[in-house]
Formats: structure tokens, sequence, C-alpha cells
């Protein structure tokens, strides 16, 4: 995303956590994969954390993937919180 000049890294991150696949016209596989809704609790945090950690290392080189937090908020909705360390502004 640094190609276009148009974020800070955290904001890329931030950026690509909120993407659905298929929601970007010819990057169609950019964002999470919408099928890990349907999964059970404990294999959907699994998914998640793989999928986020390959989805930031892959569009996003200025930062390095430490972790993936898991939260949620009252209505059992998950909360992505990747911890990341910012390689070149």
């Amino acid at each position: 995303m640094k190609s276009s000049g148009n974020g800070s890294p955290q904001q890329c991150v931030a950026n690509l956590i909120n993407l659905y696949q298929y929601e970007v016209p010819y990057a169609r596989l950019k964002g999470m994969d919408p099928s890990i809704v349907d999964t059970p609790t404990d294999d959907a945090e699994i998914a998640v954390k793989n999928h986020a950690s390959a989805l930031i290392e892959n569009y996003e080189p200025r930062v390095t993937v430490n972790d993936i937090e898991i939260s949620y908020t009252e209505n059992n909705r998950m909360i992505i919180t990747p911890n990341i360390t910012v390689n070149e502004v």
C-alpha cells in the first residue's frame, strides 16, 4: 500500500483487517475471509490469527506482526487487534 502513499502503516493495517475478500475490485483476495464468520469460536480465532497475519505480511511490508489479539464486545462481536512493529515510515 506504500506505492500509493496514502496512509501510515498503522492505518493501512487497520484498513486491511476491516476489509472482506471480494470487496476490492481487481484485488479480490485482499481482506479477511468472510467464511470465518460461520465457524465455531475456537476455530474462528485460530483462522483469524493466521489469516490476519498472512494478510498483513503480504500487503503491508512496512510492518512486522508480533501477535494478533482477539477480544469480544458485550454482543460477542470479535475485535481483532494486531500487535505490530513498524519497520519503515
